[in-house]
């Protein structure tokens, strides 16, 4: 909300517009606790001095100590501290992640000590091996390389998938073709003539097999 009011400040021209604004995207619990403040501020819009809150500051602080902080940085807190990769497809881990390690404001060293206990025994002991490892503050290198192990690891499964199946069929045999029983080539007994091939045959003096 702070970031709407900073790039439209254009609609927000007074501090009555703007705490208007923080009220009225409120709900549930938030927004009981604000409602009065928020009919005294709309019975007296023009009279600051009777409002609950002065400025849009006052009003954040208050939102912030009860509420914001409470429902998303601790709540994020609370999934970190739950969230395990184990038998999860590594993207899905890793997106969840990422989104409650921003939420919660941890800042880059702490992020990879999460990250590093968080990741399941495949991926953690191709770390184990690797020589040359991210600066312990270095989130974003960690997570290039967590991201390409979890690649070739993806790639070498799916590769023993397709030996354990190999194509089967190499195994089919091909049908064999019925075909003419092999045998004299000038057996001419063996061959059918139609009616119209014999009566050229006899006419121009050939030789006929009946």
């Amino acid at each position: 909300m702070e970031q709407v009011i900073l790039i439209d400040a254009e609609c927000f021209p007074s501090d009555f517009h703007r705490i208007s604004f923080i009220t009225s995207r409120l709900s549930g619990k938030a927004w009981d606790a604000v409602q009065d403040g928020v009919k005294r501020m709309n019975s007296n819009p023009l009279n600051p001095n009777s409002w609950f809150w002065k400025t849009p500051a006052s009003l954040w602080q208050i939102l912030d100590n009860r509420y914001i902080l409470l429902d998303s940085t601790q709540s994020a807190k609370n999934a970190l501290d739950t969230l395990f990769q184990d038998k999860r497809p590594y993207g899905d881990f890793k997106a969840d992640f990422d989104h409650f390690a921003a939420k919660a404001m941890y800042d880059d060293w702490t992020k990879v000590d999460m990250l590093r206990k968080r990741l399941n025994k495949k991926i953690t002991s191709v770390i184990d091996n690797q020589i040359n490892l991210p600066g312990a503050d270095d989130f974003a290198s960690w997570s290039e390389m967590t991201n390409s192990i979890a690649r070739n690891l993806q790639q070498q499964e799916h590769i023993a998938k397709l030996n354990q199946h190999p194509n089967t069929s190499r195994n089919i045999e091909t049908p064999v073709q019925q075909g003419l029983e092999v045998g004299d080539p000038m057996d001419l007994s063996r061959l059918k003539l139609s009616d119209v091939e014999k009566k050229f045959r006899t006419d121009n003096n050939l030789c006929v097999a009946f």
